[in-house]
């Protein structure tokens, strides 16, 4: 009797070993197939990025308030570089950023927005002040446009493996777009460059909401 009761016990956690490997492969499946992941990726560019901490930095928001990356812990964050002159591709993100907000709803809470200063001749708390109030961002409590020192900027930027190129102070600047999504955890899970093109508006702000809502 002792020795059925021990092979059954030996067949029920075989059993539960099975199904446990296979709930892990399944929902691993199920998660790389994602078909609107796999759609942002093809029309947009938008990819899975390495899980690591995005680097620390101690900047100024646009309100004159001195901001940590450590302030933002357990929750998820788009962190965005942003030219405060841009006149093409950052207003553009702008929208989608507060499109993609308004979809959120009340998850939005949860979530922040950081835009980091490329244009090292406009980087006082003014110029990012400025930018927010004109692109409609100054009404997202959620969003910081952060700035600082030309020294510090330039870290975040090498910190960041951001290209900035500006010759000088009446020139466009020319900088790395790309966009990072971070989970809850602190970690890098996607990243994507957005486009200097009106028509992926609506496309984008879908993607960004989308995404956030995916991340844990």
């Amino acid at each position: 009797m002792l020795k059925k009761l021990r092979w059954f016990l030996y067949f029920v956690v075989a059993v539960l070993v099975v199904f446990n490997v296979w709930y892990y492969f399944h929902n691993k499946s199920t998660e790389a197939f994602d078909p609107n992941l796999k759609k942002f990726e093809k029309d947009l560019g938008i990819s899975e990025a390495s899980p690591k901490n995005p680097p620390k930095f101690t900047l100024t928001d646009q309100n004159g308030k001195v901001v940590s990356l450590t302030d933002f812990k357990n929750k998820k964050m788009v962190i965005q570089p942003i030219d405060p002159r841009c006149t093409d591709v950052c207003p553009i993100i702008s929208q989608e950023l507060i499109n993609a907000d308004q979809q959120l709803g009340t998850s939005a809470k949860n979530v922040v927005y950081i835009g980091l200063n490329v244009n090292q001749y406009y980087n006082k708390v003014s110029d990012v002040k400025a930018f927010s109030d004109q692109e409609g961002l100054s009404h997202l409590k959620n969003w910081y446009f952060l700035t600082g020192s030309v020294d510090t900027l330039k870290k975040i930027w090498k910190d960041y493996g951001l290209i900035v190129e500006q010759p000088s102070k009446t020139q466009d600047v020319i900088h790395t777009s790309e966009m990072l999504f971070v989970n809850s955890n602190g970690k890098e899970m996607y990243d994507g460059n957005p486009q200097d093109d009106g028509a992926t508006i609506k496309e984008w702000s879908n993607a960004i909401s989308y995404i956030i809502n995916k991340m844990p």
